[in-house]
């Protein structure tokens, strides 16, 4: 009897052609999903078909063997260790690591850059009066992607967690979330949770950057990340004039 296992399946699909001449009493056919390369164990002697990149070795049993191009340059491993193709180094020879998954995770998030808001909304403050800053919501909410290599699935998640604000003149703001976007009925008073004033005039460069926390799990193991995202964006500040009657 014939048997044939595939082994560590993933979305790719091998063809699987045998041309046997005489089959043998009773056979396993062990297959790779991803090369699409094969190992004939046979029970008792037997003739079967190359598969590519292979050549047939028998032992004093008569068990003939398939032996793939890959495992001859890996002193004879066995099959499933030919079959990492994620491009990620192997640890132990069978899987990558949850940490080596974890960073191909982190490398996929597709983390958007800061929509810069700033009031006064006409681009022209004056000097000494509130300027109000935030990040537009749609780019403030949780991004998850999940990297899976053999049988080894990891999901990392990024958590958009503070705002720092470089506002050109010198000065830093550590703002603990979004910011609150400006409305026209809050007038010239202050921002709630996010502001500055200028001392001088002039045209400021203001940067924001996004803090993001990653917390990752999967493969029986979990750890944490961080990365920033930036964007900038420019206000100019005249000197405020008083009236005189």
């Amino acid at each position: 009897m014939l048997t044939v296992r595939s082994v560590l399946a993933t979305s790719a699909t091998a063809t699987l052609v045998l041309a046997l001449a005489s089959s043998p009493a009773s056979a396993e056919v062990v297959c790779s999903q991803i090369t699409g390369e094969c190992r004939i164990l046979a029970d008792d002697p037997g003739e079967s078909g190359d598969s590519p990149n292979s050549e047939q070795a028998a032992d004093e049993s008569g068990t003939t063997e398939v032996v793939s191009e890959c495992e001859r340059e890996t002193a004879g491993a066995p099959a499933e260790d030919c079959l990492f193709t994620d491009g990620l180094p192997s640890t132990g020879g069978d899987q990558p690591s949850p940490d080596e998954v974890a960073r191909q995770a982190i490398e996929e998030l597709d983390l958007p850059l800061p929509q810069v808001g700033l009031a006064p909304p006409t681009g022209t403050g004056l000097v000494g009066a509130p300027v109000w800053m935030w990040v537009e919501d749609d780019g403030w909410s949780p991004v998850s992607r999940t990297a899976t290599a053999g049988s080894v699935s990891v999901t990392a998640t990024a958590t958009p967690t503070s705002v720092t604000w470089h506002m050109g003149d010198g000065a830093s703001v550590a703002c603990s979330g979004p910011g609150t976007p400006y409305t026209r009925d809050a007038d010239a008073s202050a921002s709630p949770d996010c502001g500055h004033s200028y001392s001088a005039p002039g045209e400021y460069e203001i940067t924001a950057t996004v803090h993001w926390s990653i917390e990752w799990q999967g493969g029986g193991a979990s750890g944490t990340d961080s990365l920033t995202r930036t964007s900038s964006d420019t206000l100019r500040i005249g000197e405020g004039q008083a009236l005189v009657q």
